[in-house]
């Protein structure tokens, strides 16, 4: 399956957005109309480029305020149509999306709507292009999925077909019953976004809140899990509008796009794989879902480690102690303390390394690492990496040991502790087996082995 993401969704110009999105391995992209238009280069030079980075042309987007309308309105849309499809053969684009009308001009008449996107269809099919209505979650007539499908039915058009959008559709809480009975070459394209549930109005939800699968409260994998029901078979496609990823850098957030993509394939992989049902096999004879290596239990925290300065350990290291941690040991060759109450380990890194060095550079004093424990490290950093996350080994001294690690898609480390060591501090102090974390307790520490076993951490004086 082909996956793909809408141009809008990233920040920066066109040729900075294509190569993020190429970068992060998509397929194809979704062209937003306007990071076109805005850029100096011709329809030719943006096939060329799009050639040059891998990428195609899935789907031009958006034609407005087309169908329903009074004949010489729809005669002068037919016109603003083909000045698109000059461009979409220009730059290789075989899709163009109708999303319905919000127009005062367009009348609530099927029929009508359904006449003049078959003619558009029967024009756009003279070029050996097609093009995909879609139902608008603030159309004036058109808002449903099954309006659409309606007068896509009407239309009886090879070259028409319905395009689904999940915010579109879940943002109404529209019935997707039925959904996976629409025939699955009928479905031309497949737009996916979540989102957290807003007390706004659709339009500006849909403008400013969108997020990637998995990220909100809609739910796109049964929305998902029916369209693959169906037997769809084209692109998996992204459509985000949020303000936060259009104000963030660009590489990082197609990664995270990609990475939602995974995550959505893999989770409609499990329900299909588990459903009772022979229909739901299909699916995944036709397909290849991403299938990524089981999750391992996670059991909770083993440490939190801060990037600091020497004015900063200090406040901090007093702070830490008024609040009840007792200063519990010093790295024995790293300006890196440890901090300890009950079970919380806190982790003071006078920027003893690199990545906690930029992690201070970008942030000020800040996290820059965290310790989760998991049942299976390794399995735990070959998911994650799986999923877009990139493998990070810390540099390591005479007697230490790397921790299976990642960098988080904000910039900071995760380190997976193996749970069976317990106390990630007091088990390192005496299994020796991830030494980097190892410390040497003070005296008032009682069950723990001769001092001769630690490897990382010396006694903390006062």
């Amino acid at each position: 399956m082909r996956r793909s993401i809408a141009t809008v969704s990233l920040s920066g110009t066109l040729p900075h957005k294509l190569e993020a999105i190429a970068a992060a391995r998509f397929d194809g992209i979704e062209l937003f109309e306007p990071d076109f238009t805005h850029w100096t280069g011709s329809a030719a030079d943006l096939r060329r480029l799009c050639g040059d980075l891998g990428l195609g042309i899935e789907l031009f987007q958006p034609m407005r305020d087309f169908e329903g309308v009074p004949d010489a309105q729809f005669a002068r849309n037919l016109d603003r149509a083909e000045r698109k499809f000059d461009l979409m053969q220009a730059m290789g684009c075989p899709l163009m999306l109708v999303c319905s009308s919000v127009s005062p001009l367009s009348m609530d008449d099927p029929e009508r709507a359904a006449a003049q996107l078959h003619e558009l269809a029967q024009r756009a099919a003279r070029r050996n292009l097609r093009v995909g209505f879609e139902a608008l979650a603030w159309g004036r007539h058109v808002k449903l999925w099954r309006q659409a499908w309606n007068i896509v039915q009407r239309a009886n058009h090879p070259h028409l077909g319905l395009i689904l959008d999940s915010f579109h559709t879940l943002s109404l809480q529209d019935d997707l019953a039925e959904l996976d009975q629409v025939p699955g070459e009928r479905i031309f394209f497949l737009q996916m976004a979540d989102a957290p549930w807003m007390g706004l109005n659709v339009i500006d939800w849909a403008r400013h809140h969108r997020n990637f699968p998995g990220q909100g409260q809609l739910d796109v994998v049964g929305f998902f899990e029916r369209v693959m029901r169906a037997g769809y078979g084209g692109p998996l496609s992204l459509e985000i509008f949020n303000d936060v990823f259009r104000a963030c850098p660009n590489r990082r957030i197609a990664v995270d796009a990609m990475r939602s993509l995974l995550w959505l394939e893999g989770e409609v992989r499990e329900r299909l794989e588990a459903a009772p049902d022979a229909a739901a096999k299909r699916p995944l004879q036709q397909h290849a879902l991403f299938d990524p290596p089981a999750a391992p239990a996670l059991s909770g925290f083993s440490f939190v480690e801060f990037a600091v300065d020497a004015m900063a350990a200090q406040e901090l290291g007093a702070l830490l102690q008024r609040m009840g941690f007792r200063l519990a040991g010093r790295h024995r060759s790293k300006p890196v303390t440890l901090y300890r109450q009950g079970g919380i380990n806190l982790v003071v890194n006078l920027l003893a390394h690199p990545a906690a060095r930029a992690r201070f550079e970008l942030h000020g004093p800040s996290v820059c690492a965290l310790g989760l424990r998991t049942t299976d490290p390794t399995a735990a950093m070959h998911r994650a990496t799986a999923l877009q996350s990139v493998r990070f080994d810390s540099p390591t001294g005479p007697g230490e040991q790397r921790l299976p690690s990642i960098v988080a898609p904000g910039g900071s480390i995760v380190h997976f502790v193996d749970e069976a060591l317990g106390d990630v501090t007091t088990a390192a102090c005496c299994r020796s087996t991830m030494s980097r974390w190892a410390w040497r307790p003070t005296a008032s520490t009682p069950g723990c082995c001769s001092a001769a076993r630690c490897s990382g951490w010396k006694p903390a004086t006062a």
